[in-house]
């Protein structure tokens, strides 16, 4: 991008897209800026403020912002980088942080060993409250929520105390998401042998964001997407109860397949795609019943 000023006022006057890279961390700045401007540095300092035992150090709130702006570099995976990082003026000058102020990667290390158990479940509050501000901003009129299980691979860590398992065949946690668009609203960590709806994890999560949304934003239509894993109809029934939408995928059986293929053409309906995703989509549907063996 190629920002000109006119007569060295501190004025845009004009933006343009050029061929050449400035720098490989141009949105770095920008990712840091945000941060500090829609207060969530200021709501992580709030409820974690706790754990910094004394006023040596950083602050609760700039170790936060430089962790996550280590995530989104991603140039390396490796606490140690944190060290690197400190010695690297462009680097700090792209976070807006004072050269005395940058963490090292002991520093980051005490840090994440203060959480003790308890208080890390205060992550999930804060995602919801992240997801609440969002709906208040953007005002939708119906929410589409998507739950699904995240496989994270560990198998090249040297310390992975508590995975298992998964079933794409690598050993790490399984993270079970809640999502609205691009955006995680609750997540819960658990080794990777739990399958998808193990246990209430899904039943509890269902209810706890429904019920925020209703109380802090509006009465509105809530619908969640769902793949055959939590095909279950306990799950359906809280859906049922709390009066919300869902649709669940299913598998492809043989015998489905073979009854949906013998169906006359005019046993099939039609749905006329709307808005701008779906605009000239027409989608063919029909109903039916099943019941499993098992």
């Amino acid at each position: 991008m190629n920002i000109a000023r006119e007569n060295h006022a501190e004025k845009i006057h004009n933006c343009a897209a050029v061929d050449e890279n400035i720098t490989g961390r141009g949105g770095i700045s920008i990712f840091s800026r945000y941060l500090e401007s829609c207060g969530v540095l200021s709501m992580l300092a709030y409820y974690f403020g706790r754990i910094r035992k004394s006023n040596k150090g950083l602050p609760v709130g700039e170790m936060f912002k430089q962790i996550f702006c280590f995530f989104m570099d991603g140039t390396s995976r490796r606490l140690t980088y944190f060290d690197q990082l400190a010695q690297d003026p462009a680097y700090v000058g792209a976070i807006q942080t004072k050269q005395g102020s940058m963490a090292s990667s002991h520093s980051v290390k005490r840090f994440m060993k203060a959480f003790p158990y308890p208080l890390i479940w205060l992550f999930r509050f804060i995602l919801l409250e992240l997801f609440i501000w969002r709906l208040k901003q953007e005002k939708p009129d119906v929410v589409v929520l998507g739950i699904d299980l995240v496989i994270m691979n560990n198998d090249d860590a040297q310390k992975r105390e508590g995975v298992k398992a998964t079933y794409k065949h690598v050993k790490g946690f399984g993270a079970l998401n809640m999502t609205w668009g691009n955006f995680v609203v609750d997540s819960v960590i658990r080794p990777g042998d739990k399958h998808s709806n193990h246990g209430q994890s899904v039943h509890r999560m269902v209810k706890r964001v429904v019920k925020k949304i209703r109380d802090r934003y509006r009465d509105i239509p809530i619908v969640f997407r769902l793949d055959s894993g939590y095909m279950d109809q306990s799950l359906f029934a809280v859906f049922e109860k709390l009066e919300v939408g869902y649709t669940v995928s299913g598998k492809a059986y043989s015998d489905i397949n073979s009854i949906i293929a013998k169906m006359p053409y005019n046993s099939w309906q039609h749905y006329y795609g709307k808005g701008d995703v779906e605009d000239g989509r027409i989608w063919e549907y029909m109903e039916l019943g099943d019941r499993r063996g098992s």
